[in-house]
């Protein structure tokens, strides 16, 4: 890779970890004509993304530089910051909440957010309180941070949660949450509706959502049992939310974060060769970006018509343990023991983009 590769995709990787924004779908104008502009000129289509004379402003030079909305990009070292920063980029939730808040749906209704707690959760939780409900956050101890959940209880949304809880002090927090008393449960994986039925607190709830296809599937399997006792709402049905979050959002936010970890080890993506398992929306975006940043990307999936649809997207096909010695394994499947002993011995290195717990077989 050469030097202007490698700078133009730090200065993208920038651009979406300082505004937390998606690359696919925007507009781009990339100023100058020297080899860091001519491979952003490469790279950003690639990602999806449209070049123009408007838009995020690449100005890659002695000092690069880049423009949002014709200004530098918004501060990052306070949480606050990084709260207000989202809140300008969510327009579709403001218009949403400020509809909520004119006919009153939502007005005293006590609405509980089990989620990942970053600047858009806090968000959400702010624009649900403004239209009128009773709103609290909990977030398990690996998936919180700490100053934005700060600034939410600066802001009067208590929020539940601590990195340091594990194990029975963390089922007990997230109990007592739940003890809180809610109409309606905004879930992400399903633990915290699992949870209430476990601790006989589900009947308490007029209903939930829930967000991932991981959650969705034990809770399909409680419906066929008999044992869902409330209505929940199939947000990842949406085709918003799975043609789009599931395959630009968390294609970009894995292997960004994948390359950025990568840096930090001194390897490079382009020319790495890299198997993706599972060729769901997810598993398509993290191949899509890939292939983009330079990987010899290859697709390891049992559904035959996913694996035919990935050899004509032009990617490799074949067996997981054929394709992953010395590989960047990803897998995309949202199933336990996927990534299994052999391809823990053989495979170069592992990342998880499926979300759930035990996809790799750490136990063998």
């Amino acid at each position: 890779m050469t030097d202007e590769t490698v700078t133009a995709q730090r200065l993208v990787r920038r651009f979406a970890r300082e505004t937390n924004l998606l690359v696919s779908g925007r507009d781009f104008s990339v100023i100058g004509t020297d080899g860091v502009a001519e491979a952003l000129r490469a790279l950003l289509p690639a990602l999806g993304a449209h070049l123009g004379d408007a838009g995020v402003v690449f100005a890659p030079g002695g000092t690069p530089e880049i423009l949002l909305d014709g200004e530098a990009l918004p501060p990052r070292e306070r949480a606050e910051d990084r709260v207000d920063a989202a809140g300008r980029h969510m327009p579709v939730a403001t218009d949403r909440a400020r509809r909520l808040r004119e006919n009153g749906t939502v007005r005293g209704v006590r609405i509980g957010i089990a989620m990942v707690l970053e600047p858009k959760t806090a968000q959400l939780a702010l624009l649900l309180r403004d239209a009128g409900a009773t709103v609290a956050v909990y977030a398990h101890p690996d998936e919180i941070d700490v100053e934005v959940a700060e600034v939410l209880r600066s802001r009067g949304i208590p929020v539940d949660g601590d990195p340091s809880l594990s194990g029975a002090a963390e089922r007990a927090a997230a109990v007592s949450f739940l003890r809180r008393g809610f109409d309606l449960l905004l879930d992400d994986g399903s633990h915290l509706i699992r949870l209430a039925h476990e601790e006989s607190l589900a009947p308490q709830l007029r209903g939930a959502a829930e967000e991932t296809t991981s959650g969705l599937t034990p809770l399909r399997l409680m419906e066929r049992e008999g044992v869902l006792e409330i209505p929940v709402i199939a947000v990842n049905d949406a085709l918003t939310k799975t043609s789009f979050d599931n395959r630009y959002g968390t294609g970009q936010s894995c292997v960004f974060a994948i390359a950025d970890a990568l840096d930090d080890a001194g390897i490079d993506l382009r020319d790495q060769p890299a198997v993706v398992v599972g060729y769901g929306p997810v598993g398509e975006g993290v191949a899509a970006h890939l292939r983009a940043l330079g990987a010899q990307v290859g697709v390891s999936e049992t559904d035959p018509v996913r694996a035919l649809r990935a050899a004509h997207d032009g990617y490799r096909i074949g067996r997981l343990h054929d394709l992953a010695p010395g590989a960047l394994v990803v897998s995309a499947t949202g199933a336990p023991h996927t990534v299994d002993a052999e391809v823990l011995r053989t495979a170069a290195i592992v990342a998880v983009a499926g979300g759930v717990p035990h996809e790799i077989d750490l136990d063998a």
